[in-house]
């Protein structure tokens, strides 16, 4: 599962239909697998390209107080509701209904002060996978999702070190 926070860190629209195949890739190279969800948190911008962000297969969540009532229901059937700044409690409602420890990627990496941290940190501590990506300064979200490999050098453990699993060797990394 990711949460992405794209006030902090932006998806450029066009750069929407590769996201998804570029983090499975860079997730498998890791030796992790599981489905993979992708949780996008804004503002009322996001609407703008919902229909792109469908596509990808990515959904959309947006602070209740920047819909008009109209767009609610549109919303709900295309993503959700949700605060960039509360996304540890949709971090902590997913994660619950998992069945097995699940692989949870945060974009771009939380304050470590922060209250998703210390969710993510409770969550490690349960046999959750949990990577933090922090996309090099400067990148509007586009460069470091150019390849598996790019998005790998950007992340990292929640401890700050490199992630340390071996590349995958199975047939799901092709």
């Amino acid at each position: 599962m990711v949460f992405w926070n794209v006030i902090k860190c932006p998806i450029p629209p066009d750069a929407l239909p590769g996201v998804k195949p570029t983090i499975r890739s860079a997730i498998h190279r890791m030796g992790l697998h599981g489905s993979l969800r992708i949780y996008a948190y804004g503002d009322k911008s996001l609407l703008d390209h919902k229909d792109v962000f469908r596509e990808a297969k990515i959904s959309c969540c947006v602070e209740r107080e920047q819909l008009p009532d109209a767009d609610i229901e549109d919303v709900l059937k295309n993503g959700g509701i949700g605060d960039p700044s509360e996304i540890y409690l949709d971090v902590l409602m997913i994660t619950e209904q998992a069945c097995d420890p699940a692989i949870i990627m945060v974009v771009p990496k939380p304050d470590q002060d922060s209250e998703l941290h210390r969710v993510l940190e409770c969550l490690q501590s349960r046999d959750h996978d949990v990577l933090l990506v922090d996309p090099p300064v400067g990148d509007s979200g586009g460069q470091f999702l150019k390849s598996a490999e790019s998005v790998l050098a950007c992340t990292q453990c929640l401890d700050g070190e490199p992630t340390t699993r071996p590349d995958c060797v199975c047939t799901y990394s092709s």
